[in-house]
């Protein structure tokens, strides 16, 4: 309890008791500024300075929480409901982020502390709190699969590769009927959250569109040899950057601290990809990827819309298929119609990227099982014929401005030049009247379906008002 020195002191533990507080509302008088810092040597105070110290002040700083209600509130912080590729916080996390010095640990053990209910809530205020937990937190192998979006089978199918690689183990409750505390490995969230941008030659879009049974293509890779490094050329940082290979050259000419050699030639040189890694992050030219938004919208013939996350588009002929996952209430919905049609029929989809909406006529949409941790489930789209773009209708009064014939479309709702996609209709105009003006090619351009020269002018800005045929 004293530390010997020139001044006699107190640990925090005797500090504490002679106050008849508890340790932790000493640690978090001293953290606020209550109590000056220590002053006879470290992690010790003079008897001078715990006496004149205000014990009602400390006692009532301390509003604590357990590691695992701080998790609850930081997982409900990351968003209701959880967002994909973004696992559940827990006790054990906590315990990370006191290690990290984001948290304050007041009391109980290491691995799962009681934290500051003030400092919880300050970080359930943070934008930036899903990359702090990337950057400060180690996932277990089931994590790592909901931060990757992929099965377990292949986050371990990873780790044999080399690519993903443990730093240390911990234990990880799975409940009575799961066996109990089990030892895992447990991952850097960072390496975790990097593995796609750091590894563009996987085909991550495919992985994620593998369901329960299927073959893994990382089945067929083998591993490099033990103790091998893990380098990349000039190229590969470049396509991993998104940059060109003389900015690469520039960077290694411009910066002493671009990462060195570790192997290759003087005319093709290879780096350490962590090191590389690293060095791309520090320097803000990659950034830690975001849990996925919803990349597809499927709008049914019911008018019922459904959002598919991480959703790829395999072939533009007879047997094209769109898969991805969707939310659990969403899949339940159209596996119970598929169940009893064999099928949701399809009029859209939108927001593929570097696709225009298109329509999907013969398209039919399943549900698959359940993937990504249990959270998501894989839906498919199947087409019985080409894939096709939507036409575009003319409006059914297009010179009905308030003037009369010829005074211009009084349209207030949609500055759309006087056109409507497929079955849209107007509240103004109603809806639409005559063939289709213009389609899509499969290819995503449009064309007159008439083959006939169209014209509308620009709406004009100041009016809101969409433009007249001439």
């Amino acid at each position: 309890m004293v530390v010997r020195g020139s001044v006699e002191g107190l640990s925090e533990f005797a500090a504490a008791s002679r106050l008849g507080v508890a340790v932790g509302a000493w640690r978090w008088a001293v953290a606020t500024g209550v109590v000056p810092s220590a002053d006879a040597g470290e992690g010790s105070w003079s008897r001078a300075v715990v006496e004149r110290a205000d014990v009602e002040g400390v006692r009532a700083g301390l509003v604590s929480v357990s590691a695992f209600e701080a998790a609850e509130r930081l997982t409900a912080a990351l968003g209701t409901p959880l967002p994909p590729l973004r696992p559940a916080v827990t006790g054990r996390m906590i315990g990370d982020l006191t290690g990290a010095g984001i948290l304050l640990r007041l009391e109980g053990p290491r691995e799962t502390p009681v934290v500051h209910a003030d400092q919880v809530a300050a970080l359930t205020r943070r934008r930036d709190l899903a990359a702090l937990l990337d950057r400060h937190t180690l996932l277990g192998p089931d994590q790592s699969a909901v931060r990757l979006g992929l099965r377990r089978s292949d986050v371990d199918h990873l780790v044999r590769l080399a690519m993903l690689r443990p730093t240390r183990t911990g234990f990880v409750d799975y409940g009575r009927a799961r066996g109990g505390a089990v030892e895992v490995s447990l991952y850097r969230g960072l390496d975790v959250a990097l593995l796609p941008t750091l590894h563009p030659e996987i085909d991550w879009a495919r992985l994620r569109s593998l369901g329960p049974g299927a073959r893994s293509p990382l089945a067929r890779l083998a591993p490099a040899p033990t103790g091998e490094v893990d380098v990349v050329t000039s190229a590969d940082v470049a396509r991993i950057a998104g940059v060109g290979r003389a900015t690469v050259t520039a960077w290694r000419r411009r910066h002493d601290h671009f990462p060195g050699l570790a192997g290759g030639t003087t005319t093709t040189p290879a780096f350490d990809r962590g090191a590389v890694g690293a060095w791309l992050l520090d320097h803000d030219k990659i950034t830690i990827p975001a849990p996925m938004a919803p990349a597809a919208r499927l709008t049914l013939r019911t008018g019922e819309v459904v959002e598919l996350y991480d959703a790829a588009l395999f072939g533009e002929g007879e047997g094209a298929r769109l898969i991805g996952r969707a939310e659990p209430a969403a899949a339940e919905h159209l596996a119970c119609i598929s169940s009893q049609s064999g099928g949701v029929e399809l009029a859209e989809v939108e927001g593929l990227p570097g696709r225009g909406p298109f329509g999907a006529e013969g398209a039919v949409v399943t549900a698959g099982e359940l993937v990504l941790g249990g959270r998501l489930r894989r839906v498919e789209v199947s087409w019985s014929g080409p894939v096709a773009g939507p036409r575009l209708w003319r409006h059914a009064c297009p010179l009905a401005g308030p003037g009369g014939e010829g005074a211009g479309c009084s349209c207030e709702v949609a500055v759309c030049g006087g056109l409507l996609v497929d079955d849209a209709g107007c509240p103004l105009h109603g809806a639409q009247a005559g063939p289709p003006a213009m389609e899509h090619h499969r290819a995503g351009n449009i064309r007159c379906q008439e083959l006939a020269v169209f014209w509308f002018a620009p709406p004009s800005a100041d009016s809101g008002r969409v433009a007249t045929w001439p």
